[in-house]
Parts: structure tokens; sequence; C-alpha cells
């Protein structure tokens, strides 16, 4: 029996419009949804409806599905439908069929293998074509869904993320970093940035789907958790944004105000001939102080979603892209944040949260150069220029610490 098309997943013709399939989509998916249906076959079917509807609806998904079914139809229509009739002569003998060099598996470890270095490298758009290359040679591989899990989630996209998650984790219920994946975005208080949509809340559909794809229950399906963990929530919020903003604060007015200028107590380096120790130290503690309130108020994403700063991949060769952009930062600020901010545009992964993140440490850095202005010793322009790093470096550390005390 042929495999069913996602035409007919869907139940549409070919010749659909992208309207009729995300309407046919939507009153499927409330039909089959398994929390609303509670037959064995629901989630299966469910599973095929979003997969179908996953592909078609990307223009060039659905083409090249399209085009990948109209080559197997031309290659099983120039199959002969039986034996050659020889009225005269012997029968030659049959050609040896050349054997395959890869097979379907190999193909798509080879192709998952390319997608997480891309992804590493800070290719996000490679690599969830690679992944997606990977998924069409053996539909089943868990990581090629964790890899697009992962694309989508640095683009700010949850809801598909916990979709590709969902998918691997049912291809490979072991896996404990696919759970980890699915919890957290479950715990997370808003769905996260989907495009042209902007920010949308979560919903308990989703931590729902988290809770079944993990095999076990959602911390937030208890009452008194979910009473205790949304009262504490604002709370640690205000303190964090208190403690962090108004520490922030006095740091510069301590700068400004009673830090001594005098030329004994600077020329600690000769490009930076007006800096002193102590100023060194509050451009360190005040960038500390930001990154730690901005990542608990929840006001920029946790470091692993805007850096990528480990690889799920043995055989990358090259450091993660978020390691090159931290270390790029404490040489020249500026240059490393123009470089970010351009792969993450070119890359299709620039989020509200990285906007934020650098505008922020840009912003102190201007505040710090007002504060630190000495015209006799050009003060203010070189911390203008190599002010950056250090709150940069600061922001890191803070951003690494405020990521153990978030809220979700």
């Amino acid at each position: 029996m042929p495999e069913r098309t996602h035409y007919e997943t869907l139940g549409l013709p070919e010749t659909a419009s992208l309207e009729e399939i995300k309407k046919q989509y939507r009153s499927l998916a409330r039909k089959y949804h398994p929390d609303v249906n509670a037959s064995k076959q629901a989630a299966q079917q469910f599973s095929d409806i979003a997969e179908a509807y996953r592909v078609l609806n990307d223009t060039e998904a659905r083409r090249a599905y399209d085009a990948e079914r109209a080559l197997r139809q031309r290659q099983a229509n120039a199959k002969p439908t039986g034996p050659l009739n020889h009225s005269a002569g012997p029968r030659p003998a049959p050609k040896p069929t050349p054997q395959p060099v890869t097979t379907a598996t190999q193909e798509s470890e080879r192709l998952l293998r390319q997608a997480q270095t891309a992804f590493t490298r800070g290719r996000v758009a490679e690599a969830r074509s690679l992944a997606e290359q990977s998924l069409r040679y053996n539909r089943k591989n868990a990581a090629a869904w964790e890899v697009l899990g992962d694309v989508c989630r640095n683009q700010g996209r949850t809801d598909d993320a916990l979709r590709h998650y969902t998918m691997a984790s049912q291809h490979d219920p072991r896996s404990a970093t696919v759970q980890q994946k699915i919890e957290r975005i479950a715990r997370q208080p808003s769905g996260g940035y989907s495009g042209s949509t902007g920010y949308t809340p979560a919903t308990p559909t989703a931590r729902s789907q988290a809770s079944r794809a993990t095999g076990r229950p959602s911390t937030r399906t208890a009452p008194i958790v979910t009473n205790l963990t949304e009262e504490k929530r604002p709370l640690a919020r205000i303190l964090a944004g208190f403690f962090g903003f108004f520490g922030t604060f006095l740091l510069l007015l301590f700068t400004g105000s009673y830090l001594d200028k005098s030329p004994q107590s600077t020329q600690i380096l000769p490009f930076v001939s007006s800096w002193s120790w102590p100023f060194v130290f509050s451009l360190l503690a005040a960038g500390a102080l930001l990154g730690s309130a901005m990542t608990i108020t929840g006001m920029i994403r946790r470091i692993e979603d805007d850096l990528i700063l480990t690889s799920n991949s043995g055989g990358a060769k090259s450091p993660p892209i978020g390691i090159v952009i931290v270390l790029v930062g404490l040489v020249f600020f500026w240059i490393a944040a123009a470089l970010h901010l351009a792969i993450a545009l070119i890359q299709e992964s620039l989020t509200p949260s990285l906007l934020k993140l650098y505008g922020a440490i840009a912003f102190m850095t201007a505040l710090f150069a007002i504060c630190w202005s000495m015209p006799s010793t050009g003060g203010a322009g070189q911390t203008l220029l190599l002010g950056g790093n250090v709150i940069f470096a600061g922001f890191i550390i803070g951003w690494l610490l405020g990521d153990f005390f978030r809220p979700d």
C-alpha cells in the first residue's frame, strides 16, 4: 500500500491554496488533538497532520516536497512492468545493478552532522535547511528534529520549537537533553517571539504537550506548585530589578562624583591612560549588575538562547559562534556587537532580546564616558571606545549568574 501524501493526510487536492491548507489544519487539529480526542490513534494522526502542515505551509518546503514526489513518480513509471519478450536469439544477461554508495540512513546522518556544525557556527538558516534534508532521508531521525527545535528556539519561535522537540522525543523518548528543553519551554511564562506577531503567551496546551512528550507530569499542573511559582515570580523580578538597576545607578554616581581622577591614580595602560583600577572595577561591576538584572527580570533570554556557547556535534572543528563573539567582545566590543547582529539578521535569528542586550551595554558605556569625562587626558573618548569591553565582560558574568535565579 503506497504511503499517504501530505495532501491526502489533510484531505486536500494538490492545488490547494495556502489559506485552504491553514483552514483545514485548524479544523483537523481541533478534531484530533490528544487533549480533546482520547482515541489511541489520535496522537499519531495529530503528529501526521502537524507534519503535513509544516511542509505544505512553507512555500519552499512544499516546492521541494512536490518535486521529490514527481521524481519518484517518474522513476516508478520508468520501471518495466513485465518480462521482456525476445523473439529470437539468446536472452541478454542482465546488467548488474550498481550498489548505492550510501544508504538513506547514512545520508541522513551525514546531513545531520553538517546541520549541527552549521548551527554551532551560527549559520542558523543553513542548519535548518540541512536538518530538513536529513529528515527527507529518515523521518525518524530524532537528532534532526532536535536541531530544528534549536533553530526555532534561537529565532524565538517557541511554539514551533516545542513541536519539533516533541517529535524528537517521540522518536527518542530516552533523550534527556530533549526532555530538558521541552520542560524549560513549558516553564516559560510566555511563548516567546514569533516573527510578525511578536511575543505570544504560552498556553496550557503547550505545557500538556510537553508533559506528554517527556512522559512525566508537568510541575505546573499541580495547583500548589503553580500558585507558589506565580506568586514568587513578580517578587523576584521586582527585587532583581531594584537591586540591579539601582545598584548600577549608584556605581555611576560613585564614578562621577567620588572616584579619584588625578594623574597619580590613572595611566594604568598606555592606550587607556585616563583609567584607574577602581574605575575598571566600576565598569565590571556595572556590567555584572546589569546582566543579572536584565536576565532575571526577563528583559533578555537565557544565555544559551542568544549565545551558542556549546556544540551538540562532536564533529565540529571550530568553536561555537557564542565563544567567538565573547572573545571578540573582550578585545573590542563594538566589532562583536556589529558582527553578532549582522549574523543574526542574515540568519533570520535577530530577536528583541539581542537588540536590548547590545543596546543596554552601549547605553551604559556612553553614561560611563560622560561620568569619566577628562578633557585633558581624553577620558571620555577612551571610555567610549574601550569601556564596552569591560562592561561586556561583566555583563556575561552577570548573565550566567542571573540564569540560575530566573523564575522560569
